[in-house]
């Protein structure tokens, strides 16, 4: 199993995505903030990026919302406007109130307070087939009113952009609408209640009315009233959900059937003085099982029981065969009217097995007042297999498998409510599909080092040794994932603290990589422990036992890559990596060996036949590591 959630990883046999010209144009082009002209609106925002509040710069035009660094015109990452399927302000949840900052920033006590003090968080949700893969952005305006404003000028230029994408005509637009009416609680309620009605029209004239009578009349007057509601409803239904969505819902069908059925039956002469058809109107009280979810729950988990329960009637139906036969050769003279032929015999088996009588015509007294122990052995041996062991090992199958049908449809529910919401009130990773594959594959720390190896390998697609901001956030995206992992240059600057973690080059190697990766995988870890007490009971273990992995791995190991913080000078030193020039103190002269004698190093080790870089099942290098007088057992710093 963690082999084959590894495998996910893999580049080969990918799958691509199909992406508009509009947002490939949008990813290509936008690589500045563009003119004043195009600008609508540009103020600073607060970003909520791996649980920190970091300060970024947001613009938006017709087309897009572009966001850079605060004073920057190199812009980090893009939304298009046809891809936003929801804008809305919202409460700040407690899950995402955390502190400002990026790694490594000293932010101010005021920066601290004014961004705490904003309670109104601008919710944008993407296109899971978009450009940004269905991703959840949460932004904080620095002036509150701007949050306003942003969101009122947004929403409206981003529902026609998607229009546009989605070639939405008036008469699609109009019938959006009315399936927001049509599949609304109230108006199911109202149609629900009117099937209940027929039904009890129908009680009614099958008491009191005669066809030749006036009653008769006036109840032939209500059929043809409902007949007419109720094609009405189905008219409206196949509008409101017209066409594919219609006909995949099967109690759609159900209620063609039975309309169009009631329609025959009272209108044709030949099909209104058959019985069959006649039927058809008692049959509507069906419909109201696809009209209230409740009902609907009850008849799936009775569906989901049918399969275990027929073992159970077999063995009942074969039980009352055999006596059947035995009853036939055994008592056909003494009683040929209980037990002269099978059929006969059987039904008489049926009626004991459903509690009617001792089995008439049969006598159990001979003629000197005695028992004839052999019919009373045979009928109290079949009451006993059948009544009392049968049926009830029948029912209690029928009760378990009707208790376990109705829980999983329950768990489902939550478990997609609770998928729903997650985005909402939680913060999720771009690179979430990645990591749980990572969490689920390895098995120690050993083997952990060696899949961020094969990974890094993967990844490296230029195979010069060290991996690009531009390079990283092209590869992910060719990851087997649905829908692709949208990793924007932003979350490589998080991922990376701000460029600490990156050479001259400002590249990633392999040790600062897998540096990067274990602080990621220890975060998902933690957040997957606090999602648990709301997940599905299966979802709930597996984040346990990931969580439990990630911290006997960064806690207990000796070979942990992560050094504490305040010795990353020191570690950079060690291992020969020259950090960039923002990032280094002007008293710390530039390391002399560069990035170079690593990559030389680094490429001493066997390729395995130098296509390692497509397949993980060919890498054998050893992954290299750290001194251990720098080895920690402690958790990644500031987490």
């Amino acid at each position: 199993g963690a082999s084959a959630a590894y495998t996910a990883l893999r580049l080969g046999n990918r799958s691509r995505r199909n992406m508009t010209e509009s947002s490939g144009k949008a990813a290509l082009i936008l690589t500045r903030v563009p003119s004043t002209k195009e600008v609508l609106g540009d103020f600073s925002a607060y970003i909520l990026l791996n649980s920190k509040w970091q300060l970024r710069r947001a613009v938006f035009t017709k087309r897009y919302i572009a966001f850079s660094k605060a004073g920057s015109d190199l812009v980090r990452d893009v939304i298009p406007m046809e891809e936003i399927t929801s804008i809305s302000e919202s409460e700040e949840h407690h899950d995402v109130a955390k502190s400002i900052g990026s790694h490594g920033d000293k932010q101010s006590e005021s920066d601290l307070a004014s961004v705490h003090s904003l309670k109104k968080i601008v919710v944008i949700e993407t296109d899971p087939e978009g450009y940004n893969s269905g991703r959840t952005y949460k932004v904080k305006a620095a002036v509150p009113s701007d949050a306003h404003d942003f969101v009122r000028e947004v929403q409206p230029l981003s529902v026609a952009a998607r229009r546009k994408k989605l070639k939405i005509t008036k008469f699609k637009s109009s019938q959006m609408r009315f399936k927001s009416v049509f599949d609304s609680y109230s108006v199911q309620r109202i149609f629900g209640f009117l099937i209940f009605g027929n039904f009890i029209v129908n009680i009614a004239q099958s008491q009191l009315a005669d066809d030749a009578s006036s009653s008769g009349r006036t109840f032939a007057s209500l059929q043809t009233m409902f007949n007419v509601v109720f094609l009405v409803e189905l008219s409206a239904n196949l509008y409101a959900h017209w066409l594919r969505e219609f006909l995949d819902n099967r109690w759609n069908l159900v209620d063609v059937v039975l309309v169009l059925s009631s329609f025959v039956a009272d209108y044709t002469t030949v099909a209104s003085e058959v019985t069959v058809f006649r039927l058809v109107r008692v049959f509507r009280i069906i419909r109201i099982f696809g009209k209230f979810s409740s009902l609907r729950k009850i008849v799936a988990s009775i569906v989901a029981s049918v399969g275990p329960m027929i073992g159970a009637f077999v063995i009942l139906i074969i039980l009352t065969c055999f006596y059947a036969i035995m009853g036939v050769y055994s008592f056909s003279d003494d009683a040929p009217l209980a037990f002269g032929r099978f059929d006969i015999a059987f039904l008489r088996m049926i009626q004991v097995t459903a509690g009617d009588t001792w089995v008439d015509g049969v006598d159990q007294w001979r003629e000197l007042g005695e028992l004839d122990w052999s019919f009373c052995a045979f009928l109290i041996t079949y009451i006993m297999l059948s009544c009392w062991l049968v049926l009830q090992i029948t029912t209690a199958v029928l009760l378990d498998s009707f208790i376990k049908a109705s829980t999983e449809i329950e768990l489902e529910e939550h478990y997609k409510k609770a998928e729903q919401s997650r985005g909402k009130d939680t913060e999720v990773d771009p690179l979430e599909p990645l990591l749980e594959s990572l969490s689920v594959a390895y098995r120690d720390n050993e083997d952990l080092s060696q899949k961020l190896q094969e990974l890094y390998e993967v990844l490296d697609t230029d195979h010069s040794g060290n991996i690009s901001c531009e390079e990283f956030c092209a590869a992910v995206r060719k990851l087997n994932y649905s829908p692709p992992i949208h990793f924007s240059p932003v979350d490589f600057d998080d991922m990376t603290r701000d460029g600490e973690l990156l050479d001259v080059q400002g590249c990633l190697n392999h040790q600062t990589f897998e540096i990067a990766f274990r602080e990621r995988l220890y975060r998902y870890a933690l957040n997957r422990l606090s999602e648990a007490p709301n997940q599905v009971p299966e979802q709930a273990t597996l984040s346990q036992v990931i969580a439990f992995k990630s911290m006997m791995v960064m806690m207990g190991s000796p070979n942990t890559f992560e050094p504490p913080r305040a010795d990353l000078k020191s570690y950079l030193r060690a291992h020969s990596m020259r950090r960039p020039p923002n990032t280094v103190d002007s008293e710390t002269p530039y390391l002399d060996e560069s990035i170079e004698s690593f990559r030389v190093r680094r490429e001493s080790g066997p390729r395995g036949g130098g296509s390692s870089s497509s397949s993980f099942a060919s890498s054998k290098r050893t992954s290299p590591r750290l001194d251990p007088s720098l080895a920690t057992t402690v958790p990644p710093a500031g987490l």
